[in-house]
């Protein structure tokens, strides 16, 4: 009778001991869930950083040298963090609708670095001098680190590649400098 006695103990023993295993796991996979669930949202084709969606937004207006325009809204880098941040890991799907206008906040006349670590997709970047005419169009590489804009110029606008061309932004466009109205 002890024998048995003793095997019950045990097998209790064993019971809870594996009940607790198994409640330890399923709290550490929780956990683990919660802790790698951003990296999964990043990785998202529609992706859009909280360092970018916290950039005011903005109404722009741009005429094309053959008489058309376009009306975009964009987002506005306006500080050193946020051009520093750009488009960076905003997911592919996002960037058909995402266009960023980088605001320098006064002419620049110097090489300027844009900081590009991090694209998911090729860009457009048309650098834009102070008086709003689109000095230059250029394509810039999704594994691109960095570009470099050597024109003077105030704004650069960057968008997915094909949808500045699209919309007839050439050299030559006029941003409408006095009708930036901001959105929000």
């Amino acid at each position: 009778m002890t024998d048995q006695a003793n095997k019950t103990r045990d097998w209790r023993k064993i019971g809870k001991l594996s009940t607790l295993a198994l409640v330890a796991a399923g709290v550490a996979f929780l956990v683990g869930l919660y802790a790698i669930s951003p990296y999964f949202q990043r990785g998202a084709d529609t992706y859009i950083p909280e360092a970018l969606a916290e950039m005011p937004a903005f109404l722009i207006t741009v005429t094309n040298p053959d008489d058309t325009s376009a009306v975009l809204a964009v987002r506005v880098a306006d500080s050193a963090d946020a051009r520093t941040w750009g488009l960076r890991e905003v997911g592919p799907a996002a960037l058909a609708t995402t266009v960023l206008l980088y605001d320098q906040r006064r002419g620049v006349t110097t090489r300027t670095t844009y900081n590009m670590r991090g694209l998911r997709a090729p860009l457009e970047f048309a650098v834009i001098q102070t008086d709003g005419t689109v000095s230059s169009v250029q394509v810039v590489a999704q594994d691109a680190i960095s570009v470099v804009v050597t024109d003077p110029h105030r704004w650069v606008l960057a968008a997915k590649e094909g949808m500045l061309s699209s919309m007839g932004i050439v050299v030559g466009s006029q941003l409408h400098v006095d009708q930036i109205r901001r959105l929000n």
